[in-house]
């Protein structure tokens, strides 16, 4: 007994739904995580008068998501001096936003919290969590500065403290301001 198979064109199988179903994901495709490339750095010298004096930005590539202390204490060492002035480093502050999608409508909507800022130790490697891709402009490292006159006299918590409630704020109204 012999069997004859012979396929038609009509009996192969339709795969236009996974061309449509990749179409249709690639319209969400900034609300998906993704690893963080760079980040802004952020450095705020603050003067004798406990002001902001100046702020200066770069951009940052990361390595695998990560600084090492080695390129921190580069970073510091390049920025303790502004204008002819020395300052000294107080505080350094993370902004990370690990969001996770499901969660963005809260969020926007003041129903969550804003855990994404963060105290970091120099000593250590900074490391960047996964961000949503629409968010990834919004992660970096703040750089509080000192005058040094200022802080051999000030307690450097009260700035840094201050500094943290005022970034807080700022990256909370930054991110309700974009179109979701």
């Amino acid at each position: 007994m012999e069997t004859n198979i012979s396929l038609d064109l009509s009996d192969e199988l339709d795969c236009s739904w996974i061309d449509n179903f990749e179409q249709s994901e690639q319209e969400y495709s900034c609300f998906y995580k993704e690893k963080i490339e760079s980040i802004k750095l952020n450095y705020i010298y603050v003067d004798e008068k406990n002001s902001i004096n100046n702020i200066h930005q770069e951009t940052l590539l990361l390595d695998n998501g990560k600084i090492d202390k080695d390129k921190m204490i580069e970073i510091i060492k390049n920025n303790k001096n502004k204008n002819k002035t020395n300052y000294s480093l107080i505080s350094i502050l993370k902004y990370n936003i690990t969001l996770e999608p499901e969660h963005i409508k809260k969020y926007v909507n003041d129903e969550l919290e804003d855990e994404f800022l963060s105290k970091v130790d120099i000593l250590q490697d900074i490391y960047f969590k996964d961000t949503i891709n629409l968010f990834q402009d919004l992660n970096c490292l703040y750089f509080i500065f000192c005058n040094k006159k200022v802080r051999e006299n000030k307690n450097k918590n009260k700035i840094t403290k201050r500094i943290i409630i005022h970034l807080s704020s700022i990256k909370k109204n930054k991110i309700t301001r974009k179109n979701i």
